[in-house]
């Protein structure tokens, strides 16, 4: 706050992967901080987001039925590797996935934060989400 951050919510969340495991393509509708505990994951994230998840994708997507792109390759994702202690921030409506890697059962502690504003201000997608649905996260 001093820095002049707040935010309307904030809530942790812990992901628990087994060997292997992997999430779908997906967006999450708030920003995430999150902490590599145990296990390593990849993270992979998309160098140009907008190409692949336009205003209206981001928008009216339903989560859980998003399908990774055709035509996307390797070359289009920026990938992150997240041995234990490693802290990632994703930033709200960023399509991405993740993969645990190692073999091993994999931990992450993710701090959610909803209604982030800097200096009084949302961030661009957060408030074109904002004026589309009416509230925070969902």
């Amino acid at each position: 706050a001093t820095r002049g951050f707040t935010w309307h919510n904030s809530f942790p969340i812990l992901f628990i992967s087994g060997p292997g495991a992997s999430t779908s393509y997906h967006m999450d509708r708030s920003f995430v901080l999150a902490w590599q505990v145990t296990g390593s994951k990849r993270f992979a994230g998309l160098r140009d987001p907008n190409k692949w998840a336009p205003k209206d994708i981001r928008l009216n997507h339903v989560t859980g039925q998003m399908m990774r792109p055709e035509g996307l390759t390797e070359a289009d994702a920026l990938v992150y590797e997240m041995p234990p202690g490693t802290a990632l921030w994703n930033s709200i409506l960023t399509p991405h996935w993740v993969d645990a890697m190692d073999g091993q059962p994999a931990m992450t502690l993710s701090l959610v934060m909803q209604g982030l504003r800097y200096q009084g201000q949302l961030s661009p997608y957060e408030a074109e989400y904002f004026a589309h649905s009416g509230h925070f996260g969902g």
